[in-house]
């Protein structure tokens, strides 16, 4: 088996990528949803639960901002 040696420069583009192609997931995850519809609000626990999205996803793509 080999061994593919990546360049530091190249992995730091790599991890960038995966950050952007993550938090792409998520909000596709929640593009459909009518956020200002008050009938159907539901924690975020329950939000995160329908939608798939763990902890674990939250902490791979870090700080989101939706402007």
């Amino acid at each position: 088996m080999n061994s593919v040696k990546i360049d530091p420069e190249d992995k730091e583009i790599l991890d960038f990528l995966e950050d952007i192609i993550d938090e792409t997931i998520i909000r596709e995850r929640i593009k459909y949803l009518d956020l200002d519809d008050e009938s159907q609000l539901i924690s975020e626990e329950e939000l995160m639960a329908e939608l798939g999205i763990s902890e674990e996803d939250l902490e791979k793509v870090g700080d989101v901002r939706f402007e």
